[in-house]
């Protein structure tokens, strides 16, 4: 149906609920990553029958964080987005240490109203600021840990699967 609709097929799936049988629906079909995880740090492989697929972990902060009350949180709008703030610094601060990966989330509905793209906009600017980050979507994070994470993993996989 997206495929029909725009034009150009997903290769990507997030869900609110998720089975071991859609991982393995989403592997029969094509799909590259998958985005449901909440119990891991890093990306990670799924593998059937050496077909693969990365699995792009995400954390809850900050989804749906600005826009969980109709005026922001607590009646304050601007109180959602200081919030995401600081979920993203002290998050940041880690990466001194070592690179590390920080998943920003955002369900479709924010899009479609301006309070929420003027949102969106103080986030993304925000994040900027810091410096020394990468935007990738889910399809260019994926294809990315497939070439470099994950390649000796894959050549294996692949190999042992024939």
């Amino acid at each position: 149906m997206i495929e029909k609709r725009t034009g150009r097929r997903p290769y990507g799936w997030r869900s609110c609920t998720q089975s071991t049988n859609t991982i393995e629906l989403l592997i029969e079909h094509g799909f590259v990553f998958n985005t449901n995880c909440f119990h891991e740090e890093l990306p990670f492989l799924w593998e059937k029958d050496g077909k693969l697929l990365v699995e792009l972990p995400r954390q809850p902060f900050g989804d749906g964080t600005l826009f969980g009350h109709r005026h922001g949180e607590y009646g304050n709008p601007y109180h959602g987005l200081e919030t995401w703030k600081a979920y993203f610094d002290e998050l940041y601060a880690e990466s001194a240490e070592r690179p590390r990966y920080i998943p920003f989330t955002m369900h479709p509905y924010i899009i479609g109203r301006p309070g929420r793209t003027l949102a969106l906009r103080g986030i993304i600017q925000h994040m900027k600021k810091a410096g020394n980050l990468w935007f990738p979507t889910g399809i260019e994070l994926a294809e990315w840990c497939l070439n470099h994470v994950f390649q000796a993993e894959c050549l294996k996989l692949r190999a042992s699967a024939g």
